[in-house]
Order: structure tokens, then sequence, then C-alpha cells
């Protein structure tokens, strides 16, 4: 959940899921943009929208990078050989 403050005041929220059961693999989701009446126009739902496709963008490429370390993993493994001594 993404919130947008001025000063003390809470003036928009919105939210994002990195692979919900909904999407393909790979993929997120935001959503679910509110701005209080009297920030509207002001850039506040701009700014939550780009905040929640950066993070989108992170999960993404961690994710890459954790599918990347497996395979590595898997193919050094493939490659180890054990032997009784």
């Amino acid at each position: 959940l993404h919130l947008a403050w001025r000063g003390e005041q809470l003036v928009g929220a919105c939210s994002s899921t990195y692979q919900p059961p909904w999407t393909e693999e790979g993929c997120g989701h935001w959503g679910l943009v509110a701005v209080d009446v009297d920030a509207q126009g002001t850039g506040v739902a701009s700014a939550l929208v780009r905040a929640a496709e950066e993070r989108l963008q992170g999960e993404r490429e961690a994710a890459a990078a954790r599918v990347a370390a497996a395979k590595s993993a898997a193919q050094s493994e493939a490659e180890l050989r054990v032997q009784a001594a």
C-alpha cells in the first residue's frame, strides 16, 4: 500500500500487488487509487502510480534474479560428481 502525505495530512493511497492470482507469471497490478478531493489535480495520483510501478518493477527484477540463481544452482548440482573414497 502506498500512502501520500502532505505534512501530517493523508492525501492519497494506492495499492500494488506483485503476482496476483489472476495475472500471468511476472505480472503485477496496481489499483484502488484514491485522492482527497482537495488534493485532486495536484499530482498526488501520478506520484502514487509512479511509486507503485517502481515497486512492481523492483519485485519483477528480484523474482528474475531468484530464478537465475535457482537455474545456476541446478546447473552446478547437475555438474557435480560425487565419488566414494
